[in-house]
């Protein structure tokens, strides 16, 4: 008897696993899946603001790895990836009715630390305000610096370059423009980009385009080697 045994239980699998519970940030920062438990049972919900403000928004149970969205055809992917979760539609077709045609939720959602969840990151941001107001501009570094560090996997294009045209001129601000030049040097490219270009693919951006461009080029300047 002990050898069927044997066999039986290299041949057992383990269930495949559910997401713990919590918000997930899509990396790059333009989605979330929240997982919730009431009781025994678990719910998840994703939210996704794609190309040109785009969204997808579907919700539905959880069992193991497998979402399924309410009284709909289509089923999502949730699997566990350590701290991550990997998120793919069962069949796109059945799912493609809850995006907009720019739209997509497939990816991996990251479990932020706790400095760099959504709250902690506004609080940080708010910070920085009041000490830059303050001209208290070592506080304000401090405030942002580990923001960039940490955090850029679950920051929103947008908030990622304010962040790094507000920490730019803090250094500016205490004389550091080396430091200035290298946070906004990824940002070059969006600088040199004529008005008249910025965001042409996305129009529902085009004014957060220009904005960030209209900044990013007077830091730019600030910073340059007298």
């Amino acid at each position: 008897m002990l050898l069927p045994l044997l066999v039986a239980a290299a041949l057992w699998t383990a269930p495949p696993s559910s997401p713990a519970p919590g918000e997930y940030v899509l990396e790059g920062g333009n989605g979330t899946l929240t997982i919730t438990r009431v009781a025994k049972a678990l719910s998840f919900k994703l939210e996704v603001i794609g190309a040109n403000a785009h969204v997808c928004e579907l919700e539905g149970t959880v069992t193991g790895d497998l979402g399924q969205v309410h009284s709909d055809a289509c089923a999502v992917q949730l699997k566990v990836k350590g701290d991550a979760v990997e998120v793919a539609a069962k069949d796109a077709e059945a799912c493609r009715s809850w995006c907009g045609a720019r739209a997509w939720f497939g990816g991996r959602y990251l479990m932020p630390t706790p400095s760099c969840a959504a709250a902690q990151v506004k609080a940080s941001r708010g910070a920085f305000k009041r000490h830059s107001a303050a001209h208290a501009f070592a506080e304000a570094k401090a405030d942002l610096t580990p923001l960039l560090e940490r955090c850029e996997p679950v920051l929103s294009r947008f908030d990622l370059w304010w962040i790094r045209n507000d920490l730019a001129i803090t250094l500016h601000h205490l004389g550091d423009d080396a430091g200035c030049r290298s946070v906004l040097e990824p940002m070059t490219q969006l600088a040199r980009t004529p008005d008249d270009e910025l965001g042409g693919a996305e129009p529902a951006f085009e004014d957060l385009y220009r904005k960030v461009a209209k900044a990013t080029r007077a830091n730019l300047k600030a910073c340059e080697k007298k």
